[in-house]
């Protein structure tokens, strides 16, 4: 595996290159994020969200958190949709 910075502790990695992205939305406002991180610095900044917030199943149907949920359990494939840039996110 290749090389990766990871943004939250400024340090590279070997491992998978991770990519997260927050968009959050109010009112007419909106503030958006995006970063590099390793899997420990991913683990660090869903778990909290893990408890609270609806996650999207391999139906696309979103689903309440349950008692004890991981990330591990939540992975899908991304298919070509997971491009930022992708065709069907243009505008």
């Amino acid at each position: 595996m290749a090389e990766y910075p990871c943004d939250s502790h400024r340090a590279r990695y070997n491992g998978p290159s991770v990519r997260v992205y927050l968009n959050a939305y109010r009112l007419e406002e909106k503030v958006q994020f995006k970063a590099s991180i390793c899997e420990a610095c991913l683990d660090d900044l869903v778990t909290p969200w893990l408890t609270i917030a609806l996650h999207r199943d391999d139906a696309d149907v979103w689903l309440i958190p349950e008692d004890g949920q991981e990330l591990q359990g939540l992975w899908q494939p991304a298919g070509a949709s997971s491009d930022p840039f992708s065709r069907q996110n243009r505008l």
